[in-house]
């Protein structure tokens, strides 16, 4: 952790990684309400309304998977080769001044 030069990024790859991580949970939830609703069949007066509200709860729960999958690849990997170069300049350097 002492190399790593923007300490926001860890902060910033901690939240997109717990958003990223609770997609499948929200995933199974979100799925099995509208296997229920599916279930009911379309003989409920409701059908279409409930129908509607999840596929439109799972349409929102795949972009934000989306925004959070990018923001998780996006910080580690700036991390990651702000990480690289600050081992690598110091290799560098102490074998220049050896």
């Amino acid at each position: 952790m002492y190399y790593y030069s923007p300490k926001i990024m860890i902060l910033g790859s901690a939240l997109a990684s717990m958003a990223q991580a609770s997609v499948m949970p929200l995933f199974g939830w979100l799925f099995s309400e509208l296997v229920f609703v599916i279930m009911k069949g379309p003989d409920n007066p409701d059908y279409v309304k409930d129908r509607d509200f999840w596929i439109a709860n799972f349409f929102y729960m795949v972009l934000g998977s989306g925004v959070a999958n990018f923001f998780q690849k996006f910080f580690f990997t700036f991390a990651g080769e702000n990480l690289t170069y600050d081992v690598r300049s110091l290799l560098f350097r102490s074998l220049i001044y050896k």
